[in-house]
Order: C-alpha cells, then structure tokens, then sequence
C-alpha cells in the first residue's frame, strides 16, 4: 500500500508541476505578446511622427527653394552684365578644378573632359547673354553636353561607393552650378529684352531729333 500510495503522491506532484508550468508558460507569453503589441503600436506612431515631419520638412524646402530662385532672378535681371562675368569666371574655375581632379585624385578621363568639354560649350552661351535662344546650336548643344556629362559622372560614382553628400557636393559645383545659373538667367532673358529694345528706340528717336533739328537749322 505504501509504494502505491508513493506513486500517486509523485504523481500527483507532478501533474501539479505540469499544471503550474503550463499556466507560468501561458503567463509569460501573454506577457510576451502584451510587450510586443505594445512595441509596434509605439513603432507605428513613431514611423507616422517622422513621416510627417520628412513630408512638412520637404515642403518647407521647396518653399525656400522657389523663394530663392525668385530673389536670385531678381538679381540677374538688375545686375546682368555682373551676373555675366560671375559665369564666366564660374566657367573658368570650374575646368580648372577638373584639370585638378586629373592631376591629384586620378579620376577618370572621360568623365574630366566630358565636364571640361561641357563647360566651354556652356562659355559660348555667355556671347549673347542674357539672351538665350532654346532652338540655337549652343543651347542644344549645352543641354547635350549636360546629359552626356551627367551620365558619366553617375557611371563612375556607381562604381565606387561613395556617400550621399558626397556626390551631391561633388555635382552641385562640377556638373549643376554653371548650368543653374544659365537657368536662372532666363527670367532675365524676357525682361531684359523689351527694356534693351525700349532703350534703343529712345536713343534712335533721340538720334533722329537732333538730325531733324540740325537739319531744319541748316
């Protein structure tokens, strides 16, 4: 009687253990869950707080942008001969920092004399500046050379790693800064053109009066 009195207290025991572990089990991963949940629904609003923030930051951005190419415009329209040699000594520069960039850091020759080659078809278009044609050989030339000079310069930095800023600093001053003031000096190509007409025909008129007047006088 004893050993089977023994036998049903161990076995009691036990299903007592089991019991208590499998409710310890369930207990903890309750918990578990609970914790979970609770970390996603924190993720899932901290994911919506900085998409809102990237989306109201991108259109700040574009506000300052669009508030700054319309002051830079006003600029080139006031002061368009000062706004004429800036790009040329921009140009100037500029192919002197590609010669560098051939001499020190060994970057590649095509990709330096497509930029070099760009920017003295972008020198041409300072001849009649600030009137630019959109249908002239330059213009069309300039926006080729654009392309092809962009393309190439993305070809090797895709083939060696480099980080974003890096690569948005390298192009801002070698590929984009020349041609972005060429598209600021547009604005300025439409109103520098009735005022430089305007101008002419006051002093052709003016001219033709005194001629009448000294005529009339002989």
């Amino acid at each position: 009687q004893q050993p089977a009195a023994h036998r049903r207290a161990a076995a009691l025991r036990v299903s007592t253990g089991v019991t208590s572990g499998k409710v310890l089990f369930k207990h903890r991963l309750h918990h578990q869950n609970t914790n979970i949940l609770g970390y996603l629904s924190t993720m899932q609003l901290a994911t919506l707080v900085v998409y809102l923030g990237g989306y109201t930051f991108l259109v700040f951005l574009a506000v300052c942008l669009a508030t700054g190419l319309y002051y830079l415009a006003e600029l080139v329209e006031e002061y368009t001969m000062l706004t004429k040699k800036v790009i040329g000594y921009a140009v100037q520069v500029i192919v002197v920092i590609h010669v560098l960039l051939v001499v020190v850091d060994r970057l590649p020759l095509l990709a330096v004399g497509s930029g070099i080659a760009a920017h003295l078809v972008y020198y041409t278009l300072l001849r009649r500046f600030p009137f630019i044609s959109l249908t002239s050989p330059e213009f069309l030339g300039a926006c080729a050379m654009l392309g092809l000079n962009h393309y190439l310069w993305m070809q090797h930095f895709m083939d060696k790693y480099h980080t974003v800023e890096y690569v948005m600093g390298f192009f801002l001053v070698c590929v984009w800064m020349v041609p972005f003031g060429f598209f600021i000096s547009l604005a300025a190509n439409e109103s520098v053109l009735p005022m430089s007409m305007a101008n002419s025909g006051s002093g052709g008129l003016a001219a033709g009066g005194g001629e009448g007047s000294t005529w009339g006088s002989s």
